[in-house]
Formats: structure tokens, C-alpha cells, sequence
């Protein structure tokens, strides 16, 4: 088990970041039956019961990026999500430099929104 910490950064260094992480998981989660429908609703989850930093939202394309990082390691952990509102889903996609680490959290996260109720 692994303890995180938010990690703040702002845009630019999310973007560089990003380029430089060779691991990546990928997930869709459904949004029927969680009432999710707009970024402050996923916002609000993710900070709540998450340890990740929100370091921007784009309204005009439904997608949020998030930093954190593994306190014992120093290992960076960014999430980009994307809400689907035809599919009625969230894309999550994790990166790090720990390959373990990117399922683990995806699969944390996508547990997370799943079990939200409105």
C-alpha cells in the first residue's frame, strides 16, 4: 500500500511531466447510476476522497488534470479524466514511472466514482 500526498503543480508542469512518464492505464467508468455529469461534480469526489491536487479543468472539452505523489518514493502519479456525456462515462487515464502503481490508483479512482451516489 502505498501513501500519496497531492502533488501541486500548475499546467506547464503537468504537461511536462506527462511527456516524461513511460507507464499508463487506461479505464472508462460508467456514469449511469452515479449522477456524475459535470466536472465540479468529479472535482468534488476526487478531492474529497482522493490525494489528488486539481491543477486545471477545461469546461469546453469536460477533461481535468490531477497530480500526486508516493510519499516513500518520490514516484509521480497524474491523472487526466475526460467525462463522456453521450457514453455516459468518465475516462480516466493514469501516468507514472511506477507501471504497478498506474493500475492500482486507476482501479482506486474508478472504485471511487463508481460507488458515488447523488
Amino acid at each position: 500500500m502505498h501513501i500519496l500526498r497531492p502533488l501541486v503543480i500548475i499546467t506547464s508542469e503537468f504537461g511536462k511531466r506527462w511527456g516524461s512518464l513511460p507507464y499508463d492505464y487506461k479505464q472508462s467508468i460508467s456514469c449511469v447510476n452515479n449522477g456524475i455529469t459535470t466536472l465540479d461534480q468529479l472535482q468534488q469526489i476526487i478531492s474529497t476522497q482522493s490525494t489528488y491536487h486539481h491543477v486545471e479543468s477545461i469546461p469546453t472539452t469536460l477533461e481535468a488534470i490531477y497530480a500526486s505523489m508516493i510519499t516513500t518514493t518520490g514516484s509521480v502519479i497524474l491523472l487526466h479524466m475526460k467525462l463522456q456525456p453521450m457514453r455516459r462515462s468518465c475516462d480516466i487515464l493514469i501516468k507514472s514511472n511506477n507501471k504497478d502503481v498506474c493500475q492500482q490508483q486507476c482501479n482506486e479512482l474508478a472504485a471511487i466514482i463508481s460507488s458515488h451516489r447523488p
